[in-house]
């Protein structure tokens, strides 16, 4: 599952071909994955663009980095621990 999100990500974030290039589904991805929102804030800062858009660059990432520190907290809180006995079916060592 992880695999397949880096590769929309890099597929969605533009780093390699402009994204207003892919068709209209990715379109959404790239709004909403957050390797497009960080390629967007080096571009602007490489070329010196206007940075007015960092701001919100910056926020957003902060926002999935507050998302996957709750969604890591609450993993460990549930005790969210695979073993070889709560593997289904159990495997043979």
């Amino acid at each position: 599952m992880v695999l397949v999100l880096m590769v929309l990500q890099l597929v969605t974030a533009g780093g390699t071909f402009p994204w207003e290039t892919l068709p209209e589904p990715l379109h959404v991805l790239h709004r909403i994955l957050p390797m497009g929102h960080v390629v967007a804030g080096l571009r602007h800062l490489v070329y010196g663009a206007d940075l007015a858009l960092l701001s919100e660059v910056v926020l957003g990432l902060i926002g999935y980095t507050l998302l996957g520190l709750a969604l890591s907290t609450l993993a460990v809180r549930k005790h969210k621990t695979w073993t070889l006995k709560t593997l289904q079916p159990e495997l043979v060592v």
